[in-house]
């Protein structure tokens, strides 16, 4: 795992160049700006999925039968896509833990609400 070490800042990511993208966070600079309204943001595909809530565009569509949901992120579609088919790829690792998450930010939640004080 790799830790944020922005004092303050508790994330972890599975890879290097996940943490490299989040210290942008930490960053001032938000070179991409909404010509709407205006509201900037660190990453293009941010402004991307922002300029959707001005449309309405939501390009991922669920295709299990009889459903039919849309959403305009990615990350939102492929989440859903979990409900159909049950799949929790997030397992806990502690030892004894059986819990399993859909969304990895769940599992990290997991992990520090219930085994915070282990060295994992």
């Amino acid at each position: 795992m790799y830790r944020c070490q922005v004092p303050g800042c508790d994330r972890t990511y599975s890879s290097a160049s996940h943490l490299k993208r989040h210290e942008k966070s930490h960053s001032q600079e938000k070179p991409y700006i909404c010509a709407r309204c205006g509201r900037p943001f660190l990453l293009a595909h941010h402004l991307q999925y922002h300029e959707r809530t001005h449309s309405g565009e939501k390009p991922y569509v669920c295709s299990h039968e009889g459903c039919g949901k849309a959403y305009s992120q990615p990350g939102d579609y492929y989440r859903h896509l979990r409900k159909h088919t049950g799949s929790t790829p997030y397992h806990c690792d502690v030892p004894g833990c059986t819990w399993k998450f859909i969304r990895g930010r769940d599992l990290e939640n997991h992990r520090r609400k219930m085994h915070d004080n282990l060295a994992i």
